[in-house]
């Protein structure tokens, strides 16, 4: 079944604000409207591994409060075909809800083309290795078992620097081509990582994004990987020198990759959703060891370092007479200048999940047509590209809505993290048995869906607290 999304949070101050009490069907014109629309970057995913982490140890839920929807999207896999070379792939699901006919699941989805080992290009990487006292015990384990699993990814070729700070800044290892991905000088280095002293942020980028600068290879893909606990504040000046080497100017930028590694409860991930927002790159979180080697080799590894496209943003022109209702994106306007566009790994897909609400006084909504156009900038030529695919309403009802079911089964586990402890102590059980019961359901239908399965092992862990 397909949840009833009344609580969506929306977490972009500039964007246009969707809550399903603001908006009446009086309000709503009977012209075709046109929507601009932003996840946040594909690979921004922290929340995912985060949630689990905090569920798996008991830990108050209310600090870390509300989730953002998208990176749980973003954590998770789609089945989307996907589109050859060059190209993105736009699909469109939707579905009434059971218990108001009215109100329609929609997820677009927009997806890159594969990338593999043999065909990615070449990595000049370096590492910010934060070596903090902060970062002992737990955080340190999970820097070392990041760095190993991203070792493990290289290739004959590739090259690594190490910029290691704490208080003060230290280089490491200076533009070290691998011998592959079991190369002594990095695996010595990665066994021997120890942390002491103080933070000092701001140093460590300047001096990673130094020397990125001096290796800076066009024919390679040029990333800094910060490895942090976030025990930091982000100043001005540093935001302005991650945006300004994040940039696309005729060369790809050098774009952050953010790798949050401390325990569960102390972590604050303010500090990495912000230099990773600016940075155009992906934002992960370890929780234990088993997460990098899930994120950091095979496909995920190259979603996360590597790129498809940029600047992508989607166009949604709904039929007249429906209306957004919630919105679990990051940005949604009519106004294109409100909607920061982002980037899109390969092997991946970037989901845009709402619900709509048909305010239509004509009958014949059923032949009511929806148009869906992503834009995005090509990387070889710097070309305008875009794709569109349209729908009649009774179109999109009856083709598949598979990765739609799968979306309302996370969704209803997301709503329920951020809602449950609001709710009158004797609602929590029933409510979370409910969401229990959907999540399950939806299992059943697809049950090899391993996806599906954690969430629900999840959902039953927050169940247990009542």
């Amino acid at each position: 079944t397909v949840p009833d999304d009344d609580d969506a949070v929306t977490d972009d101050d500039d964007a246009t604000s969707l809550d399903g009490e603001d908006i009446t069907c009086a309000e709503v014109v009977e012209e075709p409207t046109l929507w601009y629309v932003s996840a946040d970057d594909s690979n921004s995913q922290a929340d995912g591994a985060h949630l689990r982490g905090l569920l798996e140890v008991g830990a108050t839920l209310a600090p870390h409060l509300p989730l953002r929807p998208y990176e749980l999207f973003n954590y998770y896999s789609w089945d989307f075909p996907s589109p050859p070379a060059g190209q993105l792939r736009v699909d469109a699901q939707l579905r009434a809800n059971p218990a108001d006919p009215d109100l329609y699941s929609l997820v677009v989805g927009v997806t890159s083309p594969a990338m593999s080992e043999v065909t990615r290009p070449g990595l000049n990487l370096t590492f910010a290795v934060d070596t903090s006292c902060s970062m002992g015990g737990p955080g340190i384990q999970n820097e070392q078992a990041a760095l190993e699993a991203m070792a493990s990814s290289l290739r004959v070729g590739d090259v690594v620097s190490v910029v290691e700070w704490s208080a003060s800044q230290a280089l490491m290892i200076d533009s070290l081509q691998v011998t592959g991905p079991a190369d002594p000088t990095l695996a010595a280095y990665i066994s021997g990582l120890a942390s002491g002293g103080g933070t000092n942020l701001s140093g460590g980028l300047q001096a990673a994004y130094q020397q990125a600068n001096a290796n800076y290879d066009p024919s390679k893909l040029n990333r800094v990987v910060l490895i942090s606990d976030g025990g930091a504040n982000i100043g001005v000046t540093d935001g302005a020198l991650i945006g300004q080497n994040a940039e696309d100017g005729e060369d790809e930028g050098i774009y952050l990759v953010g790798i949050g590694t401390p325990p569960h409860l102390s972590y604050n991930d303010t500090l990495m959703n912000d230099v990773t927002d600016l940075g155009k790159g992906a934002y992960l979180y370890i929780d234990e060891p088993s997460e990098a080697w899930h994120q950091l080799t095979g496909a995920r590894f190259l979603s996360n370092v590597a790129l498809a496209a940029k600047d992508v943003r989607l166009e949604m022109t709904l039929p007249g007479g429906f209306a957004v209702e919630t919105f679990y994106g990051e940005q949604i306007s009519q106004n294109p200048d409100e909607v920061e566009p982002q980037n899109i790994g390969p092997n991946d897909s970037m989901l845009y999940v709402q619900t709509v609400r048909d305010c239509s006084a004509d009958a014949d909504s059923a032949a009511a047509v929806f148009d869906f156009t992503v834009t995005w900038q090509d990387l070889a030529t710097g070309a305008d590209m875009s794709a569109t695919v349209s729908a009649t309403r009774d179109e999109l009802l009856a083709s598949s809505a598979r990765e739609l079911h799968k979306v309302a089964a996370i969704t209803a586990y997301i709503d329920a993290a951020n809602d449950v402890y609001s709710m009158p102590y004797t609602q929590r059980r029933p409510y979370m048995n409910g969401v229990w019961d959907q999540v399950n359901a939806v299992l059943g239908s697809f049950p090899a869906d391993t996806d599906l399965q954690e969430v629900l092992y999840l959902t039953g862990l927050l169940r247990n607290r009542f």
